[in-house]
């Protein structure tokens, strides 16, 4: 079993959502988290605590700072529940998963 991609999308999406207060329409993968969506540096450290909250794993903040787009949140959240292998998250996020 691998990641469902979908599902992991729309988790992150609905915590940068609920976090920043961020339109669920704003976020496009393509969609700088800087500029486009105005989070700055602090909100960038949230972001990972955030997702070390939801996900229940640690993440190297310097690592994590190198974030720029939804795309790299995605990219980057995929690669580290991989290396914790962790491989369902359908129950991380029970909210994200019921909405369709």
């Amino acid at each position: 079993m691998s990641i469902d991609n979908a599902l992991l999308e729309k988790q992150i999406n609905q915590l940068l959502s609920e976090e920043f207060e961020i339109p669920l329409a704003s976020l496009k993968p393509e969609s700088n988290l800087y500029s486009d969506l105005e989070i700055d540096s602090l909100d960038g450290i949230d972001m990972i605590v955030a997702i070390e909250k939801k996900y229940k794993v640690r993440i190297n903040e310097k690592r994590g700072m190198q974030i720029r787009t939804v795309a790299d949140v995605y990219k980057f959240v995929r690669e580290e529940l991989a290396e914790h292998g962790i491989k369902d998250i359908s129950s991380l996020c029970p909210s994200a998963s019921n909405e369709s």
